[in-house]
């Protein structure tokens, strides 16, 4: 069996969207890895269900039509023909919401330093 791959990391995350990318696992077990299967638990239930219908062949997956303010986990597994690994460790949990606005400022007002974020129109 193989071992486990890394622990998903996030990225490219929006109100609705994000992107998980994993690293293969360090021992193959002998046999190439042949895809990988995605798990999500919600809201710190620790049940875990399967997410992709097919093997991945590639470390990294779009994932979209979240709810935003769901709490998400996710966690990968490596297949190769002799079979799963265990699952790896689970993603830093998360909440979908919009990206931080490049133009992120502290307020000089605030007496407890919280960030606001200014929008504008692009030119």
């Amino acid at each position: 069996m193989p071992d486990a791959p890394s622990a998903p990391q996030t990225s490219d995350m929006t109100t609705t969207s994000v992107t998980l990318n994993w690293s293969a696992p360090a021992n193959d077990g002998g046999s190439p890895i042949m895809g990988y299967v995605v798990e999500r638990a919600t809201n710190n239930s620790g049940r875990w269900i399967r997410i992709t219908k097919s093997e991945l062949r590639l470390p990294t997956l779009y994932i979209g039509d979240l709810i935003e303010g769901t709490t998400y986990e996710y966690r990968v597994i490596a297949v190769n023909k002799k079979g799963e690994s265990q699952p790896s460790e689970s993603s830093e949990p998360f909440a979908c919401k919009e990206p931080f606005s490049k133009d992120t400022m502290i307020s000089p007002n605030s007496t407890n330093l919280e960030s606001q974020s200014r929008t504008h129109d692009s030119v």
